[in-house]
């Protein structure tokens, strides 16, 4: 790209605290689908600005931190004062096949910190100081998001939305599906917009080691159409799977002025290099593990040999030391719940 694209994005932005191994520190890193994606951009050469509410508290300065490494703008991130920034732990479980879990409660059995929505009134600040935007990414639905997709909409930026989650009876959600050009959920969740009625441009239906199936109604495809997932060689954690898709498929999207530019070619360019990204990602920890260790031109040089050649496997060049340094010093300070506060 010859000058940054943008994306502005909402939602879910949280501390991952990831257990690599259960007799050593977790890492505290910056995450929620809405935190990867804005920050993977940011790596690959955008400027990202999540409009976000945290908390002003070490663990919210904690994902700030972790975010500017990056170069994410943060300019539009509120820190409400007496509000617990979200936290989501991860336990990764190796051996032959290694699996991860998430928790949502800490190890005393009590709910951490949720995310708090930005508010409606909030936007009503800064919204002459949101810059236009090439993408607008949110995977919430509240009214905030929805009148910011309204407003980014109308200056052709292109919307893409993905729901945890489909909520049938909650009519912000519905409205947030009717006006992205991109909905990207899971396998299950794609039969309930076909029973709404909802009939985004482009849909997309993840399923995992099955890979995925879209239906670009843009082009006319009235049937779904299947990608095979791309292998991984070394599996040692899948999470960041699907916002690595994301980014990857936005960042190619990105090279058109509008969907109507993208062929059936191009769309399937796209999503291969989402998956692809998404394959390299699994070799290591963390749903942004592969930041860390690899250089967007290392990572992007590696992505087009796989490509080439789907049946290769690409040798991945780990560093001993990550960059930028994984620890910091506010880390030693997050506490991971409230029990311990």
């Amino acid at each position: 790209m010859s000058k940054s694209h943008i994306c502005t994005g909402t939602g879910l932005v949280a501390l991952d605290v990831i257990y690599n191994k259960p007799d050593i520190q977790p890492n505290f890193l910056a995450g929620g689908s809405c935190g990867n994606v804005l920050t993977i951009l940011s790596y690959m050469g955008w400027d990202s600005y999540p409009i976000i509410r945290l908390g002003d508290d070490v663990e919210g300065k904690r994902i700030i931190e972790d975010m500017k490494k990056w170069k994410v703008k943060t300019k539009f991130i509120e820190k409400e004062s007496g509000t617990n920034s979200p936290r989501i732990i991860e336990r990764i479980f190796g051996g032959e096949r290694p699996k991860h879990r998430f928790y949502t409660k800490c190890e005393h059995n009590k709910w951490l910190p949720n995310r708090k929505a930005f508010l409606l009134k909030s936007l009503e600040s800064i919204q002459n100081k949101i810059p236009k935007s090439n993408v607008f990414y949110f995977d919430r639905a509240t009214p905030s998001a929805y009148e910011m997709a309204v407003r980014l909409k109308k200056q052709n930026t292109l919307v893409v939305f993905e729901p945890p989650r489909f909520l049938k009876d909650d009519k912000t959600f519905l409205k947030c599906l009717k006006i992205a050009d991109i909905v990207k959920h899971c396998y299950e969740q794609a039969e309930h917009t076909e029973k709404a009625k909802i009939n985004p441009p482009l849909e997309i239906r993840t399923k995992g080691e099955e890979g995925l199936e879209y239906k670009a109604k843009f082009l006319k495809q009235q049937s779904w159409k299947k990608l095979d997932a791309i292998s991984t060689d070394n599996l040692i954690d899948a999470a960041g799977s699907g916002d690595w898709l994301s980014a990857g498929m936005i960042h190619v999207l990105r090279s058109y002025e509008s969907l109507e530019q993208v062929t059936e070619e191009r769309l399937e360019d796209a999503l291969n290099f989402g998956q692809t990204l998404a394959s390299f990602n699994c070799s290591f920890a963390g749903a942004r593990g592969m930041m860390y260790y690899l250089t967007k031109e290392e990572l992007f040089k590696m992505a087009a040999r796989k490509l080439k050649n789907r049946e290769n496997t690409v040798e991945i060049k780990i560093r001993q030391t990550p960059r930028p340094k994984l620890t910091s010093k506010l880390a030693s300070e997050c506490k991971i719940c409230l029990c311990s506060a």
